[in-house]
């Protein structure tokens, strides 16, 4: 592919260049090519999973050296090979709604978007000002404004939410998301569904994987997280990483109504697994898939390169061990995962599956992507 040749180019040409300059770093450069060359025979380009149904949204903040985070989107669809193409679409995306025009404030100053429903009928930005102390929000339905929120951020931002009602989309009721606060307070750090009706946490303290109702509260369904723990020790056990403190589990996924569903939870710094209700059926997925979403008809896994907050702790030896940083999309059927490389290191990173006939709708053409 052409991505491994201009990598075995890079690498031919620094081991040139590094002969006959005698450069201090350059067998870091070269060692560092090495692991990208080796590592991106791995994975595919987007063009070889296939037409995809889909086109995918990526909310990134980014960790600095210096100053308050970056953010940053992308979409990405089959077509798109590099990470400057996705932002080029995003950008074109961004282009479409009613935004007025603003210079770059640094501080991360300058409206982005940072949701877009499956529909691609609602919008949400985000604008960080005053040393990021100040949150204003503006939500667009089919392209147009309909209504803006600033948030200071000392007492926490309350951001618009979106949820699912049957085939559509609407805003949720400010009544609906004071019960959602009151649950997360309950149950602990988790996520909502899509429907926005219930709520999976995970209550640390007594180890429990727990999902009740919004609306009155009502806990639906539990889980032991004990053997969950115990499979991610013995995981990182057998790799060669002891683990001497508890392990926490977070949930990245939900899916599911009163009946039945699964969430995708990542258990201590690495492991991730499906948990499906109301069976309790849990399936291994991997390790170092951050961020997981799985597409609506589950054919499509999307991941990312490891973040600041799992990254910090671990050992030297197994940091240089982790999959390249960047966005991964797994086809789960064939295995075959397609690589963008974005090299710098996230705060946190989500996504979100948008309907493609949606999304072209919304672009007024027939999937734009330069």
């Amino acid at each position: 592919m052409i991505r491994q040749s201009i990598l075995a180019v890079l690498l031919i040409s620094y081991t040139v260049c590094g002969v006959i300059s005698g450069e201090d770093r350059m067998e870091e450069k070269i060692e560092e090519t090495k692991r990208y060359y080796v590592a991106t025979e791995e994975y595919c380009s987007m063009e070889d999973l296939g037409e995809m149904d889909y086109y995918l949204f990526c909310h990134t903040e980014m960790s600095t050296d210096v100053g308050p985070v970056e953010f940053a989107s992308v979409l990405i669809n089959d077509r798109t090979q590099t990470v400057d193409g996705a932002k080029e679409l995003y950008q074109d995306f961004k282009e479409r709604l009613s935004l007025e025009e603003e210079e770059d404030e640094g501080e991360g100053g300058k409206t982005e978007i940072f949701y877009i429903s499956p529909d691609c009928k609602w919008v949400v930005t985000q604008k960080w000002s005053e040393h990021q102390t100040i949150n204003t929000q503006m939500l667009f339905y089919e392209k147009e404004k309909v209504k803006e929120k600033e948030t200071e951020t000392r007492e926490g931002v309350y951001p618009i939410l979106i949820v699912k009602d049957e085939e559509t989309y609407q805003e949720m009721e400010e009544g609906q998301y004071n019960k959602l606060l009151e649950l997360k307070k309950k149950i602990g750090y988790g996520k909502m569904n899509a429907q926005g009706d219930m709520y999976a946490g995970t209550n640390i303290e007594d180890s429990l994987l727990i999902i009740g109702t919004i609306k009155d509260g009502t806990e639906q369904w539990r889980y032991d997280l004990a053997e969950i723990k115990k499979k991610a020790r013995e995981i990182r056990k057998n790799r060669g990483y002891e683990e001497n403190s508890g392990l926490g589990v977070w949930i990245e996924q939900f899916e599911g109504n009163e009946e039945e569903g699964w969430m995708v939870v990542q258990a201590g710094p690495s492991s991730f697994f499906r948990i499906a209700y109301p069976s309790g059926e849990v399936i291994y997925l991997g390790e170092y898939l951050y961020s997981p979403c799985f597409s609506p008809d589950g054919k499509y896994l999307a991941y990312s390169g490891v973040d600041y907050s799992n990254v910090v702790g671990m050992e030297l030896d197994e940091q240089e061990q982790l999959p390249l940083q960047g966005v991964y999309i797994k086809e789960m059927e064939t295995g075959k995962t397609a690589y963008m490389e974005w090299d710098r290191l996230p705060e946190n990173r989500s996504f979100i599956w948008i309907k493609k006939e949606s999304f072209e709708e919304y672009m007024g053409d027939t999937g734009t992507n330069k």
